[in-house]
């Protein structure tokens, strides 16, 4: 095992990295369940379709991870992102309702758009343009990304797990309440009639390699290429995010701002997404809940390869999974958040070209929910600071295409 993951040469044991393993993926097994309810509005497309992109998600994730584990060895793990299940969802909904195809046939087109992306994505890997594309990004906004994250893991914590939120009945007043419906319910009930047999028919009469790009012409070209350009920048940023905020509470960053390893990162990542799409689910990145788990002293592969363990084991044991309520999560996001704060401190504050597109980032990243989004508006803030100051030539022409290409998608909304 040392000889594999390198246990000793990065200061952790089998037995560490095991409790890390297993910390990251109690975090983020809500996605299992969550994933085919985004993805099939709940079991409103069939429950055959649910089945499908419930395997889908297991085998993914377990894939993507193990891709982590024996390609970089690194701590992250990686299921289908959060935000751009929502969007594949919509897109498959617009297209069923434009061209008059069942939600299935618009599901499966889209499925093709997404192994479209990761195939570009795995040649911009290994080409090393996506690593370029980060490096490129300013060393200011590279800081705040950890602490943003931060925000956005305690936003989650306390708001869609946990439940806490604000209401203003009488219109006078503002007064915090907590969830607290699933107290009520015994979580083992459904376990009476559960089946714990993998539905792998489903899958393979539903979507297991069923991707459908003859009905891409249906859709037009035109539109066809500008979701392809939507999901990779989504995804582009939301990984390199993620990866830079989790490396930074790793100190897994070099002297020179850099991370090792990011080729071979995101080079996992792409193959996620091209597994996903194959399988029957949206694009799979680096979930920020891997943090936890880096909290709980992962350093190496073997935290990976530990969640894809259990991934897998997911597909025996979905009521399980299903009964784990979210707030179980809230404590281990929250803590971890406001660690993830301890970055700010770099930051120059007497620098407003650093501290306002940080600023800026801090507040979008848990409104938008939306690492890529985040970014992009610290990039366009950034570019226009310097502008305005008479600074422009200390923009680097990869940050000037980017703020130009989220100027575009904000504005333009493709």
């Amino acid at each position: 095992m040392d000889k594999l993951f390198h246990l000793k040469e990065n200061g952790t044991t089998v037995r560490t990295e095991v409790i890390a393993g297993i910390t990251t993926f109690m975090t983020m097994a809500y996605i299992i369940a969550l994933n085919p309810n985004l993805l099939t509005a709940f079991g409103a497309y069939g429950k055959d379709l649910w089945n499908a992109v419930f395997l889908a998600t297991c085998i993914a994730s377990a894939i993507g991870s193990l891709c982590m584990a024996l390609f970089a060895n690194k701590p992250f793990v990686m299921a289908p992102g959060m935000g751009v299940n929502t969007f594949f969802a919509l897109v498959s909904a617009n297209v069923a309702m434009i061209t008059g195809m069942t939600y299935l046939q618009s599901f499966r087109c889209t499925l093709a758009i997404i192994l479209i992306e990761g195939v570009i994505f795995i040649i911009l890997s290994l080409i090393n343009v996506r690593e370029k594309i980060y490096k490129a990004i300013p060393a200011g906004v590279r800081i705040g990304i950890a602490p943003s994250i931060g925000f956005m893991l305690m936003n989650i914590g306390f708001g869609s797990n946990a439940g806490v939120f604000v209401s203003n009945e009488d219109g006078s007043s503002s007064e915090f309440h907590v969830m607290r419906d699933f107290f009520g319910i015994n979580p083992f009930e459904s376990l009476r009639t559960a089946s714990f047999v993998p539905p792998f028919k489903d899958l393979a009469d539903t979507t297991l390699f069923k991707l459908d790009f003859k009905g891409l012409f249906n859709i037009g070209w035109l539109t066809v290429i500008t979701l392809v350009i939507t999901f990779c920048i989504i995804d582009l940023f939301d990984t390199m995010g993620t990866l830079v905020g989790t490396c930074t509470s790793a100190k897994m960053i070099d002297k020179d701002g850099n991370i090792p390893g990011m080729k071979e990162m995101l080079l996992s990542d792409a193959v996620g997404t091209v597994t996903g799409s194959l399988t029957g689910t949206s694009t799979v990145t680096t979930f920020v809940e891997s943090v936890s788990g880096v909290e709980a002293g992962g350093r190496t592969g073997l935290t990976a390869a530990v969640a894809a363990v259990l991934f897998l084991l997911c597909i025996f044991a979905a009521p399980l999974a299903a009964i784990i309520p979210p707030a179980a999560t809230s404590p281990a996001l929250i803590y971890v958040g406001i660690l993830m704060l301890g970055n700010l401190k770099n930051i120059d504050f007497t620098d407003i070209s650093q501290i306002l597109p940080v600023g800026v980032m801090l507040l979008a990243m848990p409104v938008s929910g939306s690492v890529g989004h985040a970014i992009g508006l610290a990039l366009i803030c950034y570019t226009f600071i310097k502008v305005l100051m008479g600074k422009f030539r200390e923009v680097s022409v990869p940050t000037y295409i980017l703020s130009a290409v989220f100027i575009l998608k904000f504005f333009l909304a493709f």
